[in-house]
């Protein structure tokens, strides 16, 4: 709903926009080919975005001059889109999609000025075979229960991924059928949803009938049977385990989207939702609320972090980049994001990561290293480079840093050359090659050695505490500088001890010749590219062996 020049705009189950006055008198009636979701206006109020809730799939623009008449129609979007917005007069933003795609486009033009692209996506199907789970992204409307094509699989033991799986259909789903007892939804609840009521019957009879509706998940869009309970997810995360009276027994915490899936072995439940995670849950001991074991989340190229509800993780390289904090700075200021590297020292956890999915509580290990207490201490410093990427031909680069105090203090410096630590400066060290400050921010430069060819450098900063990673920008530099080659150095050495006739026989030949061989190589490692030993001893110095 949206209130503008004296009139409400609205839109609900529909293919329609209404207008009131204030007095809720009807004004007009915006017929769409689509239900529209999501209503803006421009800052200048002359156009009015809807967004879509269903098929087809697209965002329009209505100019309210020409009594909201349509003049766009945006395309581009291949799900559900239900945020949207203008940026200024010209142009618009809206987001959705199975990818959680965000476009920035030219209203006049369609053209696309942005496109923001999750790494994830949608599962819409989960399966469960001991300790690897299988997932997929695809969503088969032919499929009943959301029981679609699963496509990979993560191996809990040791989070490797196998694609393009042989043996999917050995995988453990979710049974709508017990013996006599059997499942199945129909319509019902305020908003008429297909799914909104789950019946349990015993042959004909009706046992228990569950409707849900804003409040508890909407609808049941995947549920089954465990032991002698029942399980459905639904809307807005709701994942919920019921008595064979339609009782609510335990309330599954965890998910953010849409619960499409769950698979089950033994006590063991996976989900997957629209919120691109897959979270799994130990059913061995029921309680009124759960939380997951273990949350999972996949990018599209493998990348994988399984994290704890303590906060502690384990992760592919590259991927901490995904989950994180969002620290909230009050009305007037954009959040900050500390995603979960910041604060590698503390949570970074395999061991427990292994704990947990065993089964075990690892709760006790979290007391005083929660992320309240952390951040008590200030957040991390803000790191820029000042160097722009380029070029050099000389041993080492003076690269400019600036650091910037942002509550927490700073602690320490460090510098990598492709990741790899080379320089490490104390807050006291820093301050000495300061080349100027301006209040909380100091700039630092460092000359740091480049060898040969392409390179990364990065850097990052502790706060006062030591125990807040800061952010780590990176510049690429370039050092052209040739490198002469070094001559190789072959050195053959021949000694005997053994001699045919006895008397002539020695004890440190072959002993002074072999610490010959190894000092000469030690010492000849700067002048030359390598060197190449060769020994023949006693019997083997012939001139036969000698000449080869």
């Amino acid at each position: 709903m949206v209130l503008i020049l004296g009139c409400i705009i609205l839109c609900g189950r529909g293919k329609e926009i209404e207008i009131y006055d204030y007095a809720l008198n009807p004004i007009k009636t915006i017929a769409s080919e689509t239900k529209p979701a999501g209503l803006a206006f421009s800052p200048n109020g002359d156009f009015l975005i809807a967004g879509t809730g269903a098929l087809p799939l697209n965002v329009n623009i209505y100019s309210v001059k020409e009594n909201y008449k349509r003049v766009q129609n945006f395309k581009k979007h291949k799900n559900r889109t239900q945020a949207v917005a203008f940026l200024d007069n010209h142009r618009a933003i809206s987001g959705g999609g199975n990818k959680k795609e965000i476009y920035i486009w030219d209203i006049d033009t369609l053209e696309v000025k942005e496109k923001i692209v999750g790494v994830g996506k949608t599962v819409w199907s989960v399966g469960l075979l001991g300790d690897k789970i299988a997932w997929g992204n695809i969503l088969d409307i032919k499929e009943k229960n959301n029981a679609g094509h699963l496509q990979k699989s993560i191996n809990l033991k040791n989070f490797s991924i196998q694609n393009g799986l042989k043996d999917a259909q050995n995988y453990q789903r979710v049974s709508t059928t017990r013996g006599k007892y059997r499942l199945n939804h129909k319509a019902g609840g305020a908003y008429g949803k297909s799914d909104a009521t789950l019946e349990l019957k015993k042959g004909s009879k009706l046992l228990a009938s569950i409707t849900r509706d804003g409040t508890n998940g909407l609808r049941h869009n995947c549920y089954g049977f465990y032991k002698n309970y029942i399980i459905s997810g639904g809307s807005n995360g709701a994942l919920k385990i019921y008595n064979f009276k339609g009782q609510e027994v335990a309330n599954l915490v965890g998910h953010t989207g849409v619960v499409w899936s769950i698979a089950l072995d033994g006590d063991r439940l996976v989900s997957g939702s629209g919120d691109q995670t897959i979270r799994v849950w130990d059913l061995s001991k029921l309680k009124r609320e759960m939380r997951p074991q273990l949350n999972i989340f996949l990018s599209k190229d493998n990348e994988w972090i399984v994290w704890t509800k303590e906060g502690f993780y384990n992760a592919s390289k590259g991927a901490e980049q995904y989950i994180g904090y969002h620290i909230n700075q009050g009305a007037e200021k954009e959040a900050k994001f500390l995603d979960v590297s910041r604060f590698r020292k503390q949570f970074y956890r395999p061991d427990l990561i292994e704990k947990a999915i065993n089964g075990e509580d690892i709760s006790s290990y979290a007391k005083g290293i929660d992320i309240d207490t952390i951040l008590s201490a200030g957040l991390p410093p803000k790191v820029e480079i000042l160097t722009t990427s380029h070029t050099i031909e000389k041993e080492s680069s003076e690269i400019g840093v600036r650091v910037c105090d942002e509550g927490g203090g700073l602690e320490n410096l460090n510098f990598y050359v492709d990741n790899k630590a080379i320089k490490y400066l104390s807050s006291t060290k820093a301050f000495r090659v300061k080349k100027e400050s301006s209040g909380a921010c100091m700039v630092i430069e460092q000359r740091i050695p480049i060898p040969s060819g392409k390179h990364t450098i990065a850097f990052d900063a502790t706060n006062k505490e030591g125990n807040i990673l800061s952010n780590r920008p990176t510049i690429t530099v370039m050092n052209n500088k040739k490198v002469e080659k070094k001559p190789n150095l072959h050195l053959l050495t021949l000694s005997i001890n053994d001699y045919k006739d006895d008397e002539l026989d020695l004890k440190f030949p072959n002993n002074d010749a072999d610490k010959l061989s190894q000092k000469l190589k030690e010492i000849g490692k700067p002048v030359f590219g390598t060197v190449n030993t060769y020994a023949l001893k006693d019997s083997q110095v012939t001139k036969e062996q000698i000449s080869t």
